[in-house]
């Protein structure tokens, strides 16, 4: 018979770790510094923030969002989030509650990196983005976890004080979308994913799987 796998598993690193650069670039504020590089300028900005002592919120703490909570510990900052069943959870994070309480991460955090899935209902709302006021947050996940209006407004109006993005509700982000010109939002193009080391550790998923199929090993990722 057929067996379905897939490569679950093989883009947690490097989607953690694009986490963890934007969010490191918006909050030292390297979105206006590379504008103000392209366009030749030398510009004496104020302090940059630094990301040791933040507390992170990580919406999503499945092995993504657990991988980001990793590294975020080690560079020194507190970790809370949402989990959909948050009951015996064994992560990093200092607290983890349900979807639910979203509203009140955002209000307890100083940052938040989103890492969840596609749903028909933003988890990240205008009152969500109100709460996290003078604050920063980044996007993994897919576009539709956040209200990309709110979002726009949030950054434009200074309520946020910044946007690392590299998912969006529509892809490619059409040429008029206001957050091209927006110099508080950091861009990428759902790139996370893409690093050098991603195909060597998709064939370690499908070498494993093929052994499993012949019956010499566990599989690693069987689908149903």
């Amino acid at each position: 018979g057929v067996v379905l796998t897939s490569a679950r598993g093989a883009h947690t690193p490097a989607v953690a770790e694009h986490a963890i650069a934007l969010l490191m670039a918006t909050v030292r504020g390297l979105g206006p510094a590379i504008r103000d590089a392209a366009d030749r300028t030398w510009t004496a900005r104020r302090p940059a923030h630094e990301v040791r002592g933040l507390t992170l919120g990580v919406l999503g703490l499945g092995s993504i969002g657990e991988e980001v909570a990793t590294i975020a510990t080690a560079l020194g900052m507190t970790v809370i989030g949402t989990k959909r069943s948050p009951e015996g959870y064994s992560g990093v994070a200092r607290r983890v509650v349900g979807p639910d309480q979203t509203l009140a991460i955002c209000q307890e955090a100083d940052a938040v990196i989103v890492t969840l899935p596609h749903d028909d209902i933003p988890a990240v709302g205008p009152a969500e983005l109100a709460a996290l006021r003078d604050g920063w947050i980044v996007n993994v996940g897919r576009g539709s976890a956040i209200d990309e209006a709110a979002l726009i407004e949030a950054l434009a109006d200074g309520t946020l004080r910044g946007a690392g993005l590299d998912v969006f509700t529509t892809e490619p982000l059409p040429a008029d979308s206001p957050l091209w010109d927006l110099p508080s939002a950091v861009i990428t193009p759902h790139a996370a994913w893409s690093t050098d080391r991603l195909a060597p550790r998709i064939a370690a998923v499908f070498a494993t799987n093929l052994e499993a199929y012949r019956g010499e090993a566990l599989w690693a990722t069987r689908v149903g």
